[in-house]
Formats: C-alpha cells, sequence, structure tokens
C-alpha cells in the first residue's frame, strides 16, 4: 500500500473526497482556521513546540497543525497523534450516514492507517509525527503530565470515550497551553437537555428545540469536564491557567489554510474571514 499511494501521489499528501478524509463543507472546512490560528498564540515560540492529536483518521487535520508550526513556531515541533485506525462506529450511526460507511471500510481495510502514515510523511522538515496506534484510553495515561503546549480531542465522540479522553487530555496540557477539541456544534446551554440524555449513546442527533444538528456525547462531556468553553463554529478551545482553565479569545490572530486545501475551499474559507472582520487586528 505504501509503494501504491506513492506512484497515485508521489510526495503530495493523498486526501480523497470518497473516504472523506477531508471531511469537508465549508463549516469543516473554516474549523482549520481556528487551528493555525490557534497555533498563531504561540508565534515566536523558539523552543520545541509539542502537541497531542487524540484522533487522526487520514492526516488532513496533522497537515494543517505541522503547517502552522512551521509558519508561527521559530523553533522545531512534533506532534503525537493517537487513534486506533479501525472500526469503532457503532452499527446505527453507520447505516444512517453514507459517509459513516465509507470510513468504517477504510478503517476495517486498513487503509485509512496506510494512507495516514503517507500523508504524516508529507509534513515540513522541522516538524516531526510520530503516532501510537491504539485505543486513547489505553494510550494517554502513559504519557508525561504537562508534556503538550496544545492538545487536540477529535477521537471517538461517544460519551464514554470523550469523557475519559478529556480527563486524560486535562492533565497532559501544559500550564499556558491550550486544550482543544472538534465537533462542539451546541454546548448545553442551547439543546434540550433531556434529549440528549435520551439519546447520549448516538454519535449525532439533532436537537428537537432547534433543529441543528450535534454531538451528544461532546456536548455533555465538554460540559461536565469544562463547563462553558469558548468555541467557533464546532472547535472548541481553553487555556490552562495553573489547575483551572480559561477562555481564548482567537479573534485578531493570523489563521490560513495550508496547500492541502483546494484552491476552491481556500477561496470561500478565506473570502469569509475577510468580510467577516473577525480576523482583523484589534486597535
Amino acid at each position: 500500500m505504501k509503494d501504491i499511494l506513492n506512484l497515485i501521489s508521489p510526495g503530495k499528501p493523498f486526501l480523497p473526497d470518497s473516504l472523506n478524509a477531508m471531511q469537508l463543507g465549508q463549516t469543516n472546512a473554516m474549523r482549520h482556521l481556528w487551528l493555525t490560528a490557534s497555533v498563531s498564540l504561540f508565534a515566536g515560540r523558539e523552543t520545541r513546540f509539542r502537541m497531542l492529536e487524540v484522533g487522526s483518521w487520514m492526516g488532513a487535520s496533522v497537515l494543517t497543525w505541522a503547517a502552522a508550526i512551521d509558519r508561527f513556531i521559530a523553533g522545531d515541533g512534533e506532534i503525537l497523534c493517537v487513534d486506533t485506525w479501525s472500526p469503532y462506529l457503532a452499527s446505527d450511526d453507520i447505516n444512517v450516514d453514507g459517509a459513516y460507511h465509507a470510513m468504517n471500510q477504510a478503517a476495517s481495510t486498513e487503509l485509512a492507517y496506510s494512507v495516514f502514515r503517507h500523508n504524516a510523511s508529507c509534513v515540513p522538515k522541522k516538524v516531526r509525527v510520530d503516532h501510537l496506534r491504539g485505543r486513547s484510553k489505553d494510550v494517554l495515561s502513559m504519557l508525561r503530565e504537562g508534556g503538550f503546549d496544545i492538545v487536540y480531542v477529535d477521537g471517538s465522540h461517544y460519551y464514554a470515550d470523550v469523557v475519559a479522553d478529556l480527563a486524560e487530555a486535562r492533565r497532559l496540557v501544559a500550564d499556558g497551553g491550550l486544550l482543544c477539541g472538534d465537533d462542539l456544534e451546541q454546548q448545553l446551554t442551547e439543546v434540550d437537555e433531556k434529549y440528549l440524555r435520551d439519546n447520549i449513546d448516538r454519535d449525532a442527533v439533532v436537537d428537537p428545540k432547534n433543529r441543528k444538528p450535534y454531538h451528544p456525547g461532546v456536548t455533555l462531556a465538554v460540559a461536565e469536564a469544562m463547563g462553558p468553553v469558548s468555541s467557533y463554529t464546532g472547535f472548541w478551545v481553553m487555556r490552562r491557567k495553573g489547575d483551572g482553565f480559561e477562555p481564548v479569545d482567537l479573534a485578531g490572530t493570523s489563521p490560513f489554510l495550508p496547500g492541502h486545501f483546494s484552491e476552491e475551499y481556500r477561496k470561500t474559507v478565506l473570502d469569509w474571514a475577510r468580510e467577516s472582520g473577525f480576523f482583523q487586528k484589534k486597535a
């Protein structure tokens, strides 16, 4: 498989839409702005920059994190990825979403893992990417407390899994570092809590109160572990301060979309960023 991927995409990322490798759509593409914006908060850092990603799939976000480290961090960087690269979705969730079916097949055949390894080899030279393959609940406990400047949680979205990931993530992020995650489309105060708890074992649902889709496990686990968090179109982020956490303001930062995005997506998202005025420098 390694040789085949090198023939298909020699020295360049391989992110097929048919396997939901990029998990695109304008909102999801916008989230990569928040990734690069978060790294920009450490701009000029000269010492080694370390980050942990829980849930890497085919490596699209790893490529974004690495590009941001290459641009904003003066020193070297390293990214540790933790994932099973194995099927984990419940059958009920696979059956209601065609994209999930494709992802489940890619995980079952080792294709997802092979594509991840290919893409991880395409990062800038100053960024080292390592990975540990296994369930996060088994792997994260072995890592050093306070060892990472950014910890990004984007693994399984089932409630019990997110609870376990956040318990370890809080421990692993350094003082002054960022704890962040994906797929928090709505916070607990925005949804029907009874409906959420009745459907807590589902990957995704539509809230009966506001008719918006969200991941109930992420919403409840984040609320219980962190309380209200600073959130940007599904991406949430908090800064560790001593034993607690405080909100993070990304306004006025300098995000970008790396080259593994198509020109069409880059134009759409960057046009939105300019028109919103959100990233304009503060007076």
